[in-house]
């Protein structure tokens, strides 16, 4: 059982690495749909490197968990995107005050006007972001989408993205030859 902590403990740093670095990466190059996809790939190919590693038996439980660490790998990544959104807007407000007064003034003028109610979204989406606001951001180039497309589109991406980990993770199971060695490392007659 050590040898799957090990393990274990080896899979989730690396995981929570690679997410952390990943969204650390510019806004163009978190492609959506391709990034969690990409992710997933890679996630599912290092944890099965790590499990020939650690000399561990990949199993279908094995391939739930990383399933389930790339997922929360994934959120992490939209989580640290979402902070370099949030710390990009507090930037602005710091380097002109002015621009909060004026947001509080658009919300007390916004009333029924569809218009000034939409302008106070957008405008406190820019100066004071929260995370629907960076999933709906992420989606702009295809539009504004309403709520709860946003989320809705998010969710299957890192649903997508775990799957695509589980999925190269049991390529790696279902490769097993019988002797127990991978069919990658048996040589070729």
């Amino acid at each position: 059982m050590l040898p799957n902590l090990k393990w274990l403990v080896a899979v989730t740093l690396a995981v929570w690495g690679l997410s952390t670095l990943t969204g650390q990466l510019p806004p163009r190059a978190r492609l959506l749909l391709l990034l969690s996809i990409a992710f997933g790939l890679l996630a599912g190919w290092g944890v099965r490197v790590l499990a020939d590693e650690f000399k561990v038996s990949p199993s279908r439980p094995l391939a739930a968990v990383v399933c389930l660490l790339t997922v929360a790998g994934l959120v992490n990544v939209a989580w640290t995107a979402y902070r370099q959104m949030s710390a990009a807007a507090r930037a602005i407000t710091d380097a002109d005050p002015q621009q909060l007064l004026a947001l509080r003034v658009l919300e007390s003028s916004q009333n029924d006007d569809p218009t000034m109610q939409r302008r106070f979204r957008e405008e406190r989406a820019r100066l004071q972001p929260i995370f629907a606001d960076y999933l709906a951001d992420r989606l702009s180039r295809l539009g504004r989408p309403e709520p709860p497309w946003p989320i809705v589109i998010w969710i299957a991406e890192i649903l997508l993205g775990g799957f695509a980990a589980g999925w190269m993770f049991r390529r790696h199971v279902q490769r097993q030859a019988p002797g127990g060695e991978s069919a990658a490392t048996i040589p070729a007659s």
